[in-house]
């Protein structure tokens, strides 16, 4: 019998993103966490792994799921866990993120996982401390866990990622979890499509590089649209966070891009295609009569 996937096999010291992970890794990762799956079914769903270890959420960003989920995670696996409140701390003083990195590397943790808002702030901090860093997401650039759950959760669902077609609709251009995503499926051999605005996909060349060449899974928001959704085997919608659009971006999207992105969230309640499509194509058609001042 093969022995359970240990946390010592995987070879980095830090999760900081998908990009430059092996398959054999993302699998590993799965494999680990999906052992969790029937323990955290039962009444008593605590376990000694990390007894004894320190792990403290630092959220410089405002967090509800993504804390709260580490926080669980922390206690039931047996860590030690502190929630750092940066609004009330010596952040607010004019502390700079390596003052806070040095600070917190003086108190020994094992594991620290950080969200900003900053692409790259939690690579720095990384960089400054002995401990374990993890990345809750850091500006436009990546959120790997979500994409780790994520992806357990087609597995579970559907069986594997290779060979599928996602299509992600949305803000692309903002999301660190579109990024995380895109990087993930495609090393996981699945076809991407993007579905979104112009201002909000990225630019050719942008998209040609974050999928790997894989220029053709790039849709534009116009009529192909529906033959991206119908074509995929997966949809993603993502929602608009008006806080991760840096200065300037052009935020003037029409409005029924996100009355369509809307509609598409709908499928995540279980509505099934044969209603789901149908009720999309109608919503486009009015938006494009409302768009040019025709009756609906």
């Amino acid at each position: 019998m093969t022995a359970d996937p240990s946390p010592t096999d995987f070879p980095h010291r830090h999760l900081l993103g998908i990009e430059g992970l092996s398959p054999g890794d993302i699998g590993l990762l799965l494999d680990i966490a999906d052992g969790y799956v029937a323990q955290n079914r039962r009444v008593d769903k605590k376990t000694g792994s990390l007894r004894g270890r320190t792990l403290i959420n630092l959220f410089f960003e405002s967090s509800t799921r993504t804390r709260t989920s580490f926080e669980l995670a922390g206690k039931r696996l047996g860590a030690d866990v502190i929630n750092m409140s940066v609004g009330s701390s010596s952040i607010k003083k004019g502390e700079t993120l390596i003052d806070t990195a040095m600070t917190l590397n003086a108190m020994h943790p094992d594991v620290l996982v950080v969200r900003h808002p900053d692409s790259g702030a939690v690579q720095l901090l990384s960089e400054k401390v002995n401990c374990a860093v993890i990345n809750a997401g850091d500006g436009s650039h990546e959120h790997p866990t979500q994409a780790l759950l994520d992806a357990l959760t087609i597995r579970r669902r559907v069986g594997g990622l290779t060979g599928l077609t996602v299509a992600i609709c949305g803000d692309i251009m903002h999301s660190r979890v579109a990024r995380s995503n895109i990087h993930l499926f495609n090393i996981m051999g699945a076809r991407v499509r993007l579905v979104a605005p112009p201002t909000l996909l990225l630019s050719l060349a942008g998209t040609i590089t974050l999928i790997k060449g894989r220029g053709e899974g790039a849709w534009a928001w116009s009529d192909p649209t529906f033959h991206c959704l119908v074509l995929s085997v997966l949809v993603f919608a993502l929602g608009g966070v008006l806080g991760l659009f840096v200065d300037g971006a052009d935020t003037r999207t029409p409005a029924h891009y996100h009355g369509v992105i809307g509609g598409i969230n709908l499928a995540f309640y279980g509505l099934f295609y044969s209603w789901f499509l149908p009720a999309l194509a109608a919503l486009y058609r009015a938006a494009d009569r409302r768009e040019a001042g025709l009756p609906r």
